[in-house]
């Protein structure tokens, strides 16, 4: 079966649904992504899947393609607890799964990184990231820990992907994040000793109910 993955967008249902993609018996996978989230496909490697520019996907080449509606999983599946939930139940596969999540790292990015924001081998920091839904839209939400710590705070940089950013988390001794794409990353990362915080999209969602079964209790939670 050859299929077409509906899932363009955001970051974070992309690398949410790898697992979910990577234990399909299928013989080829299209997966249209919004241009901007392109570089993923040097992060993402699973067998018979390429991903397109959305702008460059004609639906009318893939005649024989079956579509994968992942978007919209979570109405065909109405009984699923919260919307993430729904798009392994659409296939019906384990909503646990998800945590088999892996990436590809640019180990070279990664230090370019931290060499950009001054950030020494032995620093103690405090990682903030407040943003969300992407820099077109400007959403940030105050987050303020209390510390005498240095903060470094997440922004957009030019030449730089948000797994580009793994480098500086793995460092951070504690990390305060909105709800979005990078509670996936952090969550494959694994990180043993680092106090882990998030916040709602604020004021996209009145709380966490859109990832509350994905949330395991190593999170402290503000609401």
């Amino acid at each position: 079966m050859k299929v077409i993955i509906n899932q363009p967008f955001g970051i974070g249902d992309i690398l949410f649904l790898n697992p979910l993609i990577k234990q399909l018996d299928i013989e080829q996978a299209i997966w249209p992504v919004v241009d901007h989230y392109y570089w993923i496909k040097d992060y993402i490697s699973i067998d018979n899947l390429t991903f397109i520019k959305a702008s460059e996907f004609n639906i009318s080449n893939y005649k024989d393609y079956v579509e994968v509606p992942l978007q919209h999983a979570h109405s065909f599946i109405p009984q699923a607890n919260d919307c993430m939930e729904a798009k392994y139940l659409l296939l019906e596969a384990d909503p646990e799964l998800w945590r088999t999540l892996t990436f590809n790292r640019n180990k070279e990015k990664e230090t370019q990184l931290k060499q950009h924001l001054n950030i020494h081998p032995n620093d103690k920091f405090i990682f903030v990231n407040n943003n969300f839904a992407g820099p077109e839209y400007n959403y940030k939400v105050n987050i303020t820990p209390q510390s005498n710590h240095k903060i470094i705070y997440q922004e957009y940089i030019e030449g730089f992907t948000l797994l580009d950013w793994c480098g500086v988390l793995e460092q951070s001794i504690e990390i305060h994040t909105v709800s979005t794409a990078l509670f996936f990353v952090i969550e494959a990362l694994n990180l043993k000793n680092t106090s882990l915080h998030l916040y709602p999209r604020k004021p996209l969602d009145k709380d966490l109910s859109p990832i509350k079964t994905l949330i395991s209790n190593k999170w402290i939670c503000h609401e």
